[in-house]
């Protein structure tokens, strides 16, 4: 039973996949920068319930069956829980600017003339 039932989910989501991709269609380009957020969570959300979650609860699948655009409803509280994140990020700024052995930048390329830039604003 749980079987089929996943079936039935899956190609809802599918089908709503489908319908948001073709939703984007006709999109200006500078909307679609805008909107890179929502596609990002809506992709992410997609491939995660396709692909990386485990259907095994019946009760589960039953739940997100009741709904025409289960993918809307896992898309939206993603999106709200990455922006929620966002006040993290001061942390990865605090990280970068306080790294002082530099051995986790040291990857990345210097600007050419970042010394007297520096020298500059100081």
């Amino acid at each position: 039973m749980a079987y089929i039932s996943q079936e039935l989910l899956i190609d809802r989501l599918n089908r709503n996949y489908e319908a948001f991709q073709y939703s984007l269609r006709g999109v200006s380009r500078p909307n679609l920068f805008k909107m890179a957020g929502r596609i990002s969570a809506v992709t992410e959300a997609f491939e995660y319930l396709t692909k990386g979650h485990e259907w095994d609860d019946e009760d589960e699948i039953a739940y997100f069956l009741k709904f025409r655009d289960p993918l809307t409803i896992i898309a939206d509280l993603w999106e709200d829980y990455r922006s929620d994140m966002a006040c993290d990020l001061s942390g990865t700024i605090w990280d970068a600017l306080n790294n002082s052995d530099d051995r986790i930048l040291a990857d990345y390329p210097r600007a050419k003339d970042w010394e007297s830039l520096y020298d500059e604003t100081v």
